[in-house]
Protein backbone atom coordinates (compact mmCIF):
# COMPACT_ATOMS: atom_id res chain seq x y z
CA UNK A 1 0.00 0.00 0.00
CA UNK A 2 1.22 3.50 -1.16
CA UNK A 3 2.06 5.78 2.18
CA UNK A 4 -0.34 8.33 0.42
CA UNK A 5 -2.74 6.18 0.84
CA UNK A 6 -4.42 7.66 3.81
CA UNK A 7 -5.10 10.86 2.06
CA UNK A 8 -6.38 9.18 -1.89
CA UNK A 9 -10.04 10.50 -2.70
CA UNK A 10 -11.58 6.81 -1.63
CA UNK A 11 -10.23 7.48 1.43
CA UNK A 12 -11.95 10.71 3.07
CA UNK A 13 -14.97 9.21 4.11
CA UNK A 14 -12.72 6.92 6.29
CA UNK A 15 -11.05 10.51 7.11
CA UNK A 16 -13.53 12.23 8.41
CA UNK A 17 -14.77 9.48 10.30
CA UNK A 18 -11.96 10.10 13.05
CA UNK A 19 -12.64 8.93 16.79
CA UNK A 20 -14.00 11.27 19.46
CA UNK A 21 -10.98 11.89 20.58
CA UNK A 22 -9.21 12.71 17.17
CA UNK A 23 -11.83 15.28 16.75
CA UNK A 24 -11.16 16.70 20.25
CA UNK A 25 -7.51 16.87 19.25
CA UNK A 26 -8.60 18.75 16.73
CA UNK A 27 -10.40 21.35 18.32
CA UNK A 28 -7.69 21.52 21.20
CA UNK A 29 -5.30 22.23 17.92
CA UNK A 30 -7.34 24.83 16.21
CA UNK A 31 -7.41 26.67 19.68
CA UNK A 32 -3.15 26.34 20.22
CA UNK A 33 -3.14 27.95 16.76
CA UNK A 34 -5.22 30.43 17.18
CA UNK A 35 -3.48 31.59 20.65
CA UNK A 36 0.28 31.09 19.36
CA UNK A 37 -1.25 33.53 16.66
CA UNK A 38 -2.84 35.78 18.80
CA UNK A 39 0.54 35.98 21.31
CA UNK A 40 2.77 36.29 18.76
CA UNK A 41 0.95 39.27 16.73
CA UNK A 42 -0.03 41.48 19.33
CA UNK A 43 3.05 41.05 22.04
CA UNK A 44 5.04 42.83 19.37
CA UNK A 45 2.85 45.77 19.72
CA UNK A 46 2.57 46.13 23.68
CA UNK A 47 6.53 46.98 23.33
CA UNK A 48 5.45 49.98 21.02
CA UNK A 49 4.11 49.98 17.80
CA UNK A 50 3.07 46.55 15.28
CA UNK A 51 5.00 43.64 14.28
CA UNK A 52 7.79 44.15 11.22
CA UNK A 53 6.46 42.18 7.97
CA UNK A 54 9.63 40.26 8.47
CA UNK A 55 8.81 39.34 12.43
CA UNK A 56 4.78 38.76 11.12
CA UNK A 57 6.47 36.46 7.95
CA UNK A 58 8.69 34.49 10.80
CA UNK A 59 5.68 33.95 12.66
CA UNK A 60 3.36 32.24 10.24
CA UNK A 61 6.18 30.02 9.75
CA UNK A 62 6.54 28.81 13.22
CA UNK A 63 2.34 28.66 13.13
CA UNK A 64 2.61 26.37 10.18
CA UNK A 65 5.95 24.76 11.70
CA UNK A 66 3.59 23.92 14.58
CA UNK A 67 0.52 22.72 12.07
CA UNK A 68 3.09 20.08 10.84
CA UNK A 69 3.90 18.93 14.01
CA UNK A 70 0.49 18.57 15.04
CA UNK A 71 -0.01 16.36 11.51
CA UNK A 72 3.13 14.31 12.52
CA UNK A 73 1.55 13.18 16.24
CA UNK A 74 -1.58 12.35 14.57
CA UNK A 75 -0.52 10.66 11.29
CA UNK A 76 3.62 9.53 12.62
CA UNK A 77 5.03 11.11 9.80
CA UNK A 78 5.09 14.87 8.56
CA UNK A 79 2.29 15.46 5.38
CA UNK A 80 3.43 14.12 1.85
CA UNK A 81 4.82 17.15 -0.52
CA UNK A 82 1.70 16.48 -2.43
CA UNK A 83 -1.31 13.26 -3.21
CA UNK A 84 -1.01 11.97 -6.58
CA UNK A 85 -3.58 10.03 -8.59
CA UNK A 86 -3.12 6.42 -9.49
CA UNK A 87 -0.94 7.65 -12.86
CA UNK A 88 1.50 9.27 -10.60
CA UNK A 89 0.21 13.11 -11.35
CA UNK A 90 0.28 15.25 -8.64
CA UNK A 91 -3.29 16.35 -7.48
CA UNK A 92 -3.38 17.81 -3.86
CA UNK A 93 -0.62 19.76 -2.04
CA UNK A 94 0.44 19.57 1.88
CA UNK A 95 -1.00 23.18 2.08
CA UNK A 96 -4.64 21.78 1.74
CA UNK A 97 -3.73 18.85 4.04
CA UNK A 98 -2.85 21.23 6.44
CA UNK A 99 -5.74 23.11 6.95
CA UNK A 100 -7.35 21.07 9.39
CA UNK A 101 -4.48 21.90 11.88
CA UNK A 102 -4.95 25.56 11.20
CA UNK A 103 -7.97 26.41 12.15
CA UNK A 104 -9.38 25.55 8.96
CA UNK A 105 -11.52 22.85 9.23
CA UNK A 106 -14.20 24.10 7.39
CA UNK A 107 -12.25 25.31 4.61
CA UNK A 108 -10.74 21.60 4.40
CA UNK A 109 -13.91 20.12 4.19
CA UNK A 110 -15.32 22.27 1.33
CA UNK A 111 -11.99 20.65 -0.73
CA UNK A 112 -13.59 17.74 -3.30
CA UNK A 113 -10.46 15.22 -3.19
CA UNK A 114 -12.04 13.55 -5.62
CA UNK A 115 -11.20 16.46 -8.64
CA UNK A 116 -7.85 18.01 -9.33
CA UNK A 117 -6.87 20.89 -6.97
CA UNK A 118 -8.29 23.70 -9.95
CA UNK A 119 -11.09 21.27 -10.75
CA UNK A 120 -14.65 23.22 -11.14
CA UNK A 121 -15.32 22.72 -7.51
CA UNK A 122 -12.13 23.49 -6.10
CA UNK A 123 -11.25 26.11 -8.14
CA UNK A 124 -14.22 28.04 -6.12
CA UNK A 125 -11.96 27.75 -3.36
CA UNK A 126 -8.34 29.74 -4.14
CA UNK A 127 -9.88 32.62 -3.01
CA UNK A 128 -10.29 31.42 0.27
CA UNK A 129 -6.96 31.15 0.74
CA UNK A 130 -5.87 31.31 4.48
CA UNK A 131 -3.60 34.10 5.47
CA UNK A 132 -1.20 32.25 7.08
CA UNK A 133 -0.10 31.60 3.58
CA UNK A 134 0.62 34.94 2.45
CA UNK A 135 3.71 37.25 3.23
CA UNK A 136 2.23 39.94 4.84
CA UNK A 137 4.78 42.41 3.21
CA UNK A 138 3.75 40.40 -0.35
CA UNK A 139 1.88 43.06 -1.38
CA UNK A 140 1.80 42.18 -4.96
CA UNK A 141 -1.15 41.75 -7.81
CA UNK A 142 -0.54 38.11 -7.52
CA UNK A 143 -3.63 36.77 -5.68
CA UNK A 144 -3.89 33.78 -4.08
CA UNK A 145 -0.23 32.57 -4.94
CA UNK A 146 1.83 31.45 -1.64
CA UNK A 147 4.76 32.51 -0.23
CA UNK A 148 5.83 29.64 1.48
CA UNK A 149 6.82 26.54 -0.37
CA UNK A 150 8.58 23.20 0.01
CA UNK A 151 12.21 22.41 -1.26
CA UNK A 152 11.78 18.90 -3.22
CA UNK A 153 13.93 16.28 -3.97
CA UNK A 154 15.55 13.02 -2.69
CA UNK A 155 18.12 14.84 -0.15
CA UNK A 156 15.52 17.47 1.23
CA UNK A 157 12.88 17.54 3.89
CA UNK A 158 10.64 16.57 0.69
CA UNK A 159 11.03 13.67 -1.00
CA UNK A 160 8.98 12.65 -3.90
CA UNK A 161 6.58 10.07 -4.26
CA UNK A 162 7.00 8.97 -0.67
CA UNK A 163 7.11 10.76 3.50
CA UNK A 164 10.24 11.99 5.13
CA UNK A 165 10.88 9.96 8.38
CA UNK A 166 12.26 12.07 11.05
CA UNK A 167 14.98 9.30 11.98
CA UNK A 168 16.25 10.51 8.09
CA UNK A 169 17.13 13.87 9.09
CA UNK A 170 20.98 12.72 10.23
CA UNK A 171 22.26 16.66 9.57
CA UNK A 172 20.39 17.61 12.98
CA UNK A 173 16.63 18.93 12.73
CA UNK A 174 18.55 22.91 13.68
CA UNK A 175 20.51 22.09 10.56
CA UNK A 176 17.78 21.14 8.26
CA UNK A 177 15.46 23.59 6.10
CA UNK A 178 12.00 22.41 6.29
CA UNK A 179 9.93 25.37 4.27
CA UNK A 180 11.44 28.46 3.46
CA UNK A 181 9.92 31.97 1.94
CA UNK A 182 10.06 32.87 -2.03
CA UNK A 183 8.55 35.76 -3.73
CA UNK A 184 7.57 35.52 -7.03
CA UNK A 185 7.43 32.30 -6.97
CA UNK A 186 3.88 31.89 -8.61
CA UNK A 187 2.37 29.57 -6.85
CA UNK A 188 -1.44 28.66 -6.23
CA UNK A 189 -1.73 27.98 -2.63
CA UNK A 190 -3.62 24.94 -3.27
CA UNK A 191 -1.62 23.87 -5.93
CA UNK A 192 0.46 20.47 -5.53
CA UNK A 193 3.76 22.47 -6.81
CA UNK A 194 6.66 23.78 -4.97
CA UNK A 195 10.27 24.44 -6.04
CA UNK A 196 12.80 21.60 -7.20
CA UNK A 197 16.18 21.20 -5.48
CA UNK A 198 17.68 20.44 -8.95
CA UNK A 199 16.40 23.75 -10.10
CA UNK A 200 17.17 25.73 -7.37
CA UNK A 201 19.89 28.80 -7.90
CA UNK A 202 21.31 28.52 -4.29
CA UNK A 203 21.14 31.78 -3.68
CA UNK A 204 19.31 33.87 -0.77
CA UNK A 205 17.00 36.99 -2.27
CA UNK A 206 16.82 34.91 -5.56
CA UNK A 207 15.48 37.21 -8.17
CA UNK A 208 14.18 34.23 -10.34
CA UNK A 209 11.33 33.04 -7.81
CA UNK A 210 13.76 29.63 -7.74
CA UNK A 211 15.24 30.44 -4.04
CA UNK A 212 14.41 31.80 -0.69
CA UNK A 213 13.62 35.41 -1.22
CA UNK A 214 11.53 38.06 0.51
CA UNK A 215 8.59 40.69 -0.14
CA UNK A 216 9.86 42.28 3.29
CA UNK A 217 13.53 42.86 2.61
CA UNK A 218 16.32 42.68 0.10
CA UNK A 219 18.76 41.04 1.85
CA UNK A 220 17.42 37.79 3.19
CA UNK A 221 14.94 35.45 3.69
CA UNK A 222 12.90 33.44 6.59
CA UNK A 223 13.12 29.60 6.34
CA UNK A 224 11.57 27.06 8.79
CA UNK A 225 13.57 24.56 10.52
CA UNK A 226 12.95 21.11 11.20
CA UNK A 227 12.82 22.33 14.49
CA UNK A 228 10.39 24.45 14.55
CA UNK A 229 12.43 27.48 15.25
CA UNK A 230 13.05 30.18 12.04
CA UNK A 231 16.18 31.67 10.89
CA UNK A 232 16.74 34.84 8.74
CA UNK A 233 18.72 34.17 6.09
CA UNK A 234 20.97 37.21 4.55
CA UNK A 235 21.58 37.41 1.08
CA UNK A 236 25.29 37.04 1.56
CA UNK A 237 25.00 33.02 2.57
CA UNK A 238 27.20 30.94 0.48
CA UNK A 239 25.69 28.28 -2.14
CA UNK A 240 27.09 25.70 -0.48
CA UNK A 241 25.26 26.77 2.84
CA UNK A 242 22.17 26.70 1.81
CA UNK A 243 22.72 23.31 -0.12
CA UNK A 244 23.91 21.83 3.35
CA UNK A 245 20.34 23.63 5.06
CA UNK A 246 18.28 21.98 2.22
CA UNK A 247 19.69 18.48 2.68
CA UNK A 248 19.07 16.15 5.38
CA UNK A 249 21.73 13.45 5.28
CA UNK A 250 24.60 14.58 3.56
CA UNK A 251 26.94 15.20 6.70
CA UNK A 252 28.01 18.67 5.69
CA UNK A 253 28.31 21.70 7.91
CA UNK A 254 26.45 24.07 7.50
CA UNK A 255 29.19 26.73 8.02
CA UNK A 256 29.17 30.47 8.94
CA UNK A 257 25.82 31.72 8.25
CA UNK A 258 26.19 35.80 7.81
CA UNK A 259 23.83 37.79 10.67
Amino acid sequence: MSPLDDHAPTRKVAHHARSWGAELLASVVALTVLAVFVVAFFLPAVGGGPASPRAQCSNNLKQLGLAMQIYRDEFGTYPPAYVADEHGRPQHSWRVLLLPYLGERKLYDEYDFREAWDGPHNRKLLAKMPDLYKCPGDKSNHKFTTNYVAVLGDRTAWPINRRRESNEISDGMSNTILLVEAVNAGIPWMAPRDLDFELLDFKVSSTTGYGPSSAHSTDGANVLLYDGHTMFLRSATKPDTLRALLTVDGGEEPGRIPK
